[in-house]
């Protein structure tokens, strides 16, 4: 152990008591824009009463609809790799599966505005045969090259794999797993 001169007794903080941490970014619906499709923000829900309902985005199972918000990173990331969980809700019981895309793009300074994407990934997920009021699906990893990067999420209805057909999703946010270097 490392003890601090001025305060006798004390340890410094130093690289030896560093401890790397999960933590998570939040990134709620009504920060997203759409890129396609219309754009449908409202309150979601079986119930009558106002307060048993929920903010959300109806995405579309007719029709592709893309989202998208920026996104800078906290200080404490440790610059590696970040896992995407679609934080989203049936619209009704009818079942299916719903099929995600997420794609990742970021710019690094003196970069041009044009780049590739860096990194994208996609799953499917059973809808259920309940109208759920949360269901969390995790997409793989992905690695910006920089903290501040665009963040785009497709339900792609016409993918063959989105069985959910002409039912909305109500997509609630993305929640996205880093590690703090602490």
């Amino acid at each position: 152990m490392v003890l601090d001169v001025n305060a006798p007794g004390l340890p410094v903080h130093g690289h030896a008591f560093h401890t790397n941490r999960q933590r998570s970014v939040w990134l709620p619906a009504g920060t997203f824009e759409h890129t396609q499709g219309t754009r449908d923000w409202a309150m979601h829900g079986s119930s009558a009463n106002a307060y048993e309902k929920f903010w959300a985005l109806a995405l579309d199972g007719s029709a592709d609809e893309i989202v998208m918000r920026e996104v800078e990173m906290p200080q404490d990331w440790d610059l590696g790799a970040i896992t995407p969980v679609i934080v989203w809700a049936p619209s009704d019981a009818s079942g299916g599966s719903v099929f995600w895309q997420y794609v990742a793009t970021g710019v690094v300074v003196g970069g041009q505005m044009d780049s590739a994407i860096e990194d994208s990934g996609q799953g499917v997920f059973a809808a259920g045969t309940t109208a759920e009021a949360r269901k969390d699906s995790t997409l793989p990893q992905f690695a910006p090259v920089d903290a501040f990067f665009n963040f785009y999420v497709w339900r792609i209805a016409a993918n063959a794999l989105d069985t959910y057909d002409a039912h909305d999703v109500w997509f609630r946010g993305v929640r996205l797993l880093y590690t703090a270097d602490m």
